[in-house]
């Protein structure tokens, strides 16, 4: 028995050519091959991003950490600086003594 290929038209199915049933399932098998194929192309793109994602969360967390890193040392450095402006106007002698 010979099984027509269909496609679909206007308004109805019309027969194309008629196609043997080994060829039919041969047909059959290369598109599943091909869907099994973008199937795992689609799993391996899935992970790339996913890893992605992740590395650059880890990046913001580095970022984040270095920001509040810096801040700290900036507010450390101010603080003797400030100090030190603070013992110069209350001892007059400091001051004296260092701009000889």
């Amino acid at each position: 028995m010979i099984h027509p290929l269909l496609i679909r038209g206007a308004k109805y199915l019309q027969p194309v050519e008629q196609v043997e049933p080994d060829e039919v399932e041969r047909r059959l098998k290369e598109e599943r091959a091909a869907l099994t194929r973008f199937d795992t192309q689609l799993c391996e793109l899935d992970k790339v991003i996913k890893a992605k994602k992740e590395a650059a969360s880890d990046a913001e967390s580095a970022i984040k950490k270095l920001k509040h890193e810096v801040q700290a040392f900036t507010e450390e450095k101010a603080s003797p600086v400030t100090a030190a402006m603070n013992l110069e106007k209350q001892h007059e002698w400091i001051a004296e003594g260092s701009s000889e």
